[in-house]
């Protein structure tokens, strides 16, 4: 068994059969972690009853998308101070 799979068995009319596989075909990725953030995701994962994969996965997905609001932010300020024309509040809510 190659590293990486699973092991897994079936009893299909009273035979028994292996079958190797990896357990997803998701894309994975190996994180290197210091002791203080591993125990933190341990933790939360105790807490929620989730994985720590499922906890680190979640905290990357919500990490992301403040990632991308804070360019989009970024790009709506440089618009707003490159912009010449304006449109009064009133107008703009016709």
């Amino acid at each position: 068994m190659t590293r990486g799979t699973i092991l897994t068995w079936f009893i299909i009319s009273g035979t028994l059969t292996v079958e190797l596989g990896m357990p997803t075909k998701q894309p994975r990725l190996n994180v290197v972690l210091n002791a203080d953030l591993y125990k933190m995701i341990e933790l939360i994962a105790a807490q929620e009853g989730k994985s720590m994969s499922v906890v680190a996965k979640e905290l990357m997905e919500d990490a992301l998308e403040k990632h991308e609001d804070l360019l989009l932010s970024e790009m709506a300020m440089k618009r707003e101070k490159d912009s010449k024309k304006t449109v009064p509040h009133d107008k703009a809510w016709k």
